[in-house]
């Protein structure tokens, strides 16, 4: 049975990142990995916004000014959002937020890994206006811990039609995910973590369970998530200290 890590983790502010990293434009970053959780999502606010939009193939109707005024369309609308929601118009401005707080530290990033997930390619795409690049996005299934999200998420071919700046050159480590137990979801993000360090850093992770990454993780209780929590600290500590 699939134990989805998601449920585990607290929500982040994407402040503390920003406060975290504030000296970093005076020391040589070539080495440093960012990691930064996707923005508010519809669904995180407004659990029922499909049926109060009317949300079907022909018809959306945005009835709060924290939803996007526009969708894009999808194969089965309804099963998809469902599984893949995109941000919300807060969680849309706080990514742009963040990537200012980025441009005003001079922090130059040559890669974004993203999450397939609807709401983590936008988080990026964000980022990267506020940042002027293209074609930065690399989209890795490997980062993201909901299989769901990431087998019901759109195709390359779909994120380009909406002209998110995806680098197409990108092969990913997976581009769909099986159905895995708690741990085997955590060595897999260990292991594509490790894989990534060795792309021309800085890199900036942009997935659903990045807060694993960060000092404001929460799990349960228990010996088997305790045990993951310090392979994932292990790992990025490596990571971040380099080969």
């Amino acid at each position: 049975m699939r134990v989805s890590a998601t449920k585990n983790v607290k929500q982040f502010d994407s402040k503390q990142l920003v406060d975290g990293q504030s000296n970093l434009a005076n020391k040589q970053i070539d080495s440093c990995v960012f990691v930064m959780r996707a923005g508010e999502t519809i669904d995180e606010v407004l659990p029922s916004w499909i049926e109060q939009s009317h949300l079907d193939q022909n018809y959306y109707c945005p009835f709060n000014l924290n939803i996007p005024v526009h969708l894009p369309r999808r194969k089965n609308n309804v099963e998809e959002y469902a599984v893949d929601p995109p941000l919300s118009e807060c969680g849309s401005a706080m990514s742009q937020i963040v990537g200012r707080q980025l441009r005003t530290k001079r922090i130059n990033l040559r890669h974004i890994f993203s999450s397939p997930a609807l709401a983590c390619v936008q988080t990026a795409t964000q980022l990267a206006k506020v940042l002027r690049k293209k074609r930065i996005i690399c989209v890795e299934g490997g980062v993201s811990g909901d299989a769901d999200s990431v087998n019901g998420a759109m195709s390359i071919e779909g994120l380009l039609k909406q002209r998110y700046p995806i680098d197409t050159s990108y092969e990913p480590i997976f581009s769909k995910l099986p159905d895995e137990e708690f741990e085997e979801t955590v060595e897999r993000i260990v292991r594509v973590f490790k894989e990534l360090s060795t792309k021309e850093a800085p890199c900036f992770e942009v997935n659903p369970l990045t807060l694993e990454f960060t000092h404001v993780l929460h799990y349960e209780s228990g010996t088997a998530k305790a045990t993951s929590w310090q392979k994932i600290e292990q790992g990025v500590f490596e990571l971040r200290r380099g080969p």
